[in-house]
Protein backbone atom coordinates (compact mmCIF):
# COMPACT_ATOMS: atom_id res chain seq x y z
CA UNK A 1 0.00 0.00 0.00
CA UNK A 2 2.87 2.35 0.78
CA UNK A 3 4.09 1.86 -2.79
CA UNK A 4 0.74 3.02 -4.24
CA UNK A 5 0.77 6.10 -2.05
CA UNK A 6 4.10 7.17 -3.50
CA UNK A 7 2.74 7.01 -7.05
CA UNK A 8 0.24 9.77 -6.35
CA UNK A 9 2.52 11.92 -4.26
CA UNK A 10 3.64 15.04 -6.15
CA UNK A 11 5.94 17.76 -4.98
CA UNK A 12 5.82 21.34 -6.22
CA UNK A 13 7.22 24.50 -4.77
CA UNK A 14 4.67 27.14 -3.69
CA UNK A 15 4.83 28.99 -7.02
CA UNK A 16 4.15 25.77 -8.93
CA UNK A 17 1.48 24.33 -6.65
CA UNK A 18 -1.04 22.75 -8.97
CA UNK A 19 -4.58 21.81 -8.11
CA UNK A 20 -6.07 19.28 -10.44
CA UNK A 21 -9.44 18.83 -8.78
CA UNK A 22 -11.95 20.54 -6.55
CA UNK A 23 -15.03 19.52 -4.60
CA UNK A 24 -17.73 22.17 -4.90
CA UNK A 25 -20.35 22.37 -2.15
CA UNK A 26 -23.89 23.39 -2.97
CA UNK A 27 -23.19 26.95 -1.75
CA UNK A 28 -20.84 27.24 -4.79
CA UNK A 29 -23.08 25.42 -7.28
CA UNK A 30 -26.62 26.38 -6.27
CA UNK A 31 -27.69 22.73 -6.14
CA UNK A 32 -30.23 21.89 -3.46
CA UNK A 33 -27.76 19.37 -1.96
CA UNK A 34 -24.70 17.34 -2.78
CA UNK A 35 -21.19 17.98 -4.03
CA UNK A 36 -19.84 18.35 -7.54
CA UNK A 37 -16.33 17.03 -8.12
CA UNK A 38 -14.45 18.67 -10.98
CA UNK A 39 -11.05 17.69 -12.27
CA UNK A 40 -8.60 18.11 -15.06
CA UNK A 41 -8.27 15.41 -17.71
CA UNK A 42 -8.04 12.00 -16.08
CA UNK A 43 -8.44 8.46 -17.29
CA UNK A 44 -9.26 7.33 -20.80
CA UNK A 45 -12.71 8.87 -20.87
CA UNK A 46 -14.03 12.19 -22.06
CA UNK A 47 -14.63 15.30 -19.95
CA UNK A 48 -16.89 14.69 -16.99
CA UNK A 49 -17.81 15.78 -13.51
CA UNK A 50 -19.09 13.67 -10.63
CA UNK A 51 -22.08 14.32 -8.42
CA UNK A 52 -21.97 13.01 -4.86
CA UNK A 53 -25.15 13.01 -2.83
CA UNK A 54 -23.05 12.72 0.31
CA UNK A 55 -19.39 13.44 1.03
CA UNK A 56 -17.13 13.05 -2.01
CA UNK A 57 -14.41 10.49 -2.40
CA UNK A 58 -15.30 7.13 -0.94
CA UNK A 59 -19.05 7.38 -1.47
CA UNK A 60 -20.85 6.37 -4.63
CA UNK A 61 -21.46 8.98 -7.33
CA UNK A 62 -22.97 9.75 -10.71
CA UNK A 63 -20.70 10.83 -13.56
CA UNK A 64 -22.03 13.39 -16.02
CA UNK A 65 -20.24 14.29 -19.23
CA UNK A 66 -19.26 17.93 -19.73
CA UNK A 67 -21.29 18.74 -22.80
CA UNK A 68 -23.75 21.32 -24.07
CA UNK A 69 -26.22 18.43 -23.76
CA UNK A 70 -25.03 16.60 -20.62
CA UNK A 71 -25.81 12.95 -20.03
CA UNK A 72 -25.30 10.59 -17.13
CA UNK A 73 -22.49 8.25 -18.18
CA UNK A 74 -22.11 6.26 -14.93
CA UNK A 75 -24.47 6.09 -11.98
CA UNK A 76 -23.96 4.13 -8.79
CA UNK A 77 -26.31 6.32 -6.70
CA UNK A 78 -29.44 6.16 -8.86
CA UNK A 79 -29.48 9.92 -9.39
CA UNK A 80 -33.00 11.34 -9.14
CA UNK A 81 -34.68 13.38 -11.84
CA UNK A 82 -34.39 16.57 -9.77
CA UNK A 83 -30.70 15.99 -9.02
CA UNK A 84 -30.04 15.29 -12.68
CA UNK A 85 -31.89 18.44 -13.73
CA UNK A 86 -29.83 20.60 -11.35
CA UNK A 87 -26.47 19.02 -12.25
CA UNK A 88 -27.19 19.28 -15.98
CA UNK A 89 -28.09 22.94 -15.53
CA UNK A 90 -24.81 23.58 -13.67
CA UNK A 91 -22.82 21.89 -16.46
CA UNK A 92 -24.63 23.82 -19.21
CA UNK A 93 -24.24 27.13 -17.37
CA UNK A 94 -20.49 26.58 -16.88
CA UNK A 95 -19.73 24.47 -19.96
CA UNK A 96 -16.92 26.62 -21.44
CA UNK A 97 -15.19 27.07 -18.08
CA UNK A 98 -15.43 23.38 -17.16
CA UNK A 99 -14.04 22.29 -20.54
CA UNK A 100 -11.19 24.78 -20.21
CA UNK A 101 -10.35 23.43 -16.74
CA UNK A 102 -10.56 19.82 -17.96
CA UNK A 103 -8.20 20.50 -20.87
CA UNK A 104 -5.82 23.09 -19.41
CA UNK A 105 -6.24 23.26 -15.64
CA UNK A 106 -3.31 20.98 -14.87
CA UNK A 107 -0.98 23.75 -16.04
CA UNK A 108 -2.66 26.53 -14.04
CA UNK A 109 -1.17 28.06 -10.92
CA UNK A 110 -3.15 27.99 -7.69
CA UNK A 111 -4.34 31.59 -8.09
CA UNK A 112 -5.69 30.76 -11.56
CA UNK A 113 -7.55 27.74 -10.17
CA UNK A 114 -8.96 29.86 -7.33
CA UNK A 115 -10.09 32.48 -9.84
CA UNK A 116 -11.70 29.80 -12.02
CA UNK A 117 -13.62 28.35 -9.06
CA UNK A 118 -14.83 31.81 -8.03
CA UNK A 119 -15.98 32.46 -11.62
CA UNK A 120 -18.31 29.45 -11.75
CA UNK A 121 -21.96 30.43 -11.89
CA UNK A 122 -24.53 28.99 -9.52
CA UNK A 123 -27.77 27.62 -10.87
CA UNK A 124 -30.96 29.45 -9.98
CA UNK A 125 -33.52 27.16 -8.37
CA UNK A 126 -37.21 27.98 -8.43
Amino acid sequence: MEENHKIYKRKFNDAECMKEMANLRNNKTGLSHGTIYISTKEGNHGPRIKFYRDSPGVNKSASINISKNPEVVEDSIHITGQEQKEVFEFVKLNYNKLIDFWNNGNSWYSDEVDSFIKSLEKIQRN
